[in-house]
C-alpha cells in the first residue's frame, strides 16, 4: 500500500494506492516466463534422450562417479 499526502493552502489530502494489482500481474508473467522455460528445458532433455539413448546411464555413472570422488 503506498500512501501520499498533499498539503496546500486550502487544506490536506492523503491518498493511499494499492499496488497489489501491479505485484500480481508482474508475479505472473514470470511465472509464465518460468513455465515456458521449463518447458523449453523438458523438451530439449527429450530431444537429447532420443538422439542418445545411453545418455541417461552415463548420467547416473558420471553423478555416481562423482559422488565416489568426494
Amino acid at each position: 500500500m503506498l500512501k501520499a499526502s498533499i498539503k496546500s493552502k486550502h487544506g490536506e489530502a492523503t491518498f493511499e494506492i494499492s499496488n497489489e494489482g501491479l505485484l500480481s500481474e508482474k508475479m505472473e508473467k514470470l511465472r509464465e516466463e518460468i513455465n515456458s522455460k521449463m518447458s523449453e528445458y523438458c523438451e530439449l532433455e527429450k530431444a537429447e534422450e532420443k538422439s542418445n539413448p545411453d545418455a541417461p546411464a552415463e548420467k547416473k555413472r558420471k553423478k555416481k562417479n562423482d559422488e565416489n570422488d568426494d
